[in-house]
């Protein structure tokens, strides 16, 4: 069984959620690489003996097929915040698993395992301006939770910056400016600190720096490479 994010693939058997992977040699300095699901499903892949196969934490948008890059948090139980008050709380969010090739100047993401047998895409807006999101309904605590395989840890700052009370109910996250950690050996993972500012009908989320110490972040695919300004995400269409 896989010790943890971060570490290489030994030969043998290892369990992501519904998903088997067996690593074994192939002859002639190859390894190969297979992947059978419960229900069905095979990805079979040929290496150069001297890759290393790292499995790391990844953003929930790529399965089955990557046709966004926002996840939407619907937030459970709902948070009423009272005019000008700030709160923190955390809450778990659904991460698959990818698996990096190493050596090189660049990791390449050879397979992503997805942790959710059936994600749930929704529209976030109206039909002509929206965005469509990866849906996770995460339920939130005032205390850190304990991240594990297909789970990360968020701590988020939500600050009312209006006059009246607000209720929260939903959180829109764009994986471009969210950034994944994790704690090597372990199958702990983390994003950043989130701070978002609502008012009663809109908000703003804005990536904080990371909260964990000790942890490593994941080298992002090019499909969610951080922009270099706006790091923010607005939130439109209510919270």
């Amino acid at each position: 069984m896989a010790t943890g994010y971060g570490v290489p693939l030994e030969k043998g058997e290892h369990r992501f959620g519904s998903s088997m992977v067996v690593v074994e040699t192939a002859g002639d300095g190859l390894v190969r690489y297979m992947r059978e699901v419960d229900g069905g499903g095979r990805v079979e892949l040929l290496f150069d003996g001297s890759v290393d196969l790292l499995p790391v934490p990844m953003y929930p948008i790529f399965k089955p097929l990557y046709v966004t890059r926002f996840i939407l948090l619907q937030i459970e139980p709902r948070i009423v915040v009272s005019p000008g008050s700030e709160r923190t709380f955390y809450t778990l969010i659904p991460v698959d698993t990818a698996i990096y090739a190493f050596p090189g100047d660049e990791p390449t993401i050879v397979d992503v395992i997805p942790m959710d047998d059936k994600p749930s895409l929704v529209l976030y807006g109206p039909p002509e301006s929206g965005v469509v999101a990866r849906l996770a309904i995460c339920r939130v605590s005032p205390r850190p939770l304990e991240p594990s395989l297909g789970r990360a840890l968020a701590r988020i700052v939500v600050k009312n910056i209006s006059g009246a009370p607000v209720t929260l109910s939903r959180i829109l996250l764009d994986s471009a400016p969210l950034k994944l950690y994790f704690e090597r050996g372990t199958w702990r993972a983390y994003t950043q600190e989130l701070a978002v500012e609502v008012e009663r009908y809109r908000g703003v989320v804005m990536y904080r720096q990371p909260f964990m110490e000790g942890t490593v972040p994941i080298s992002d695919p090019p499909e969610v490479r951080p922009p270099r300004f706006f790091q923010r995400t607005d939130m439109m269409w209510g919270v």
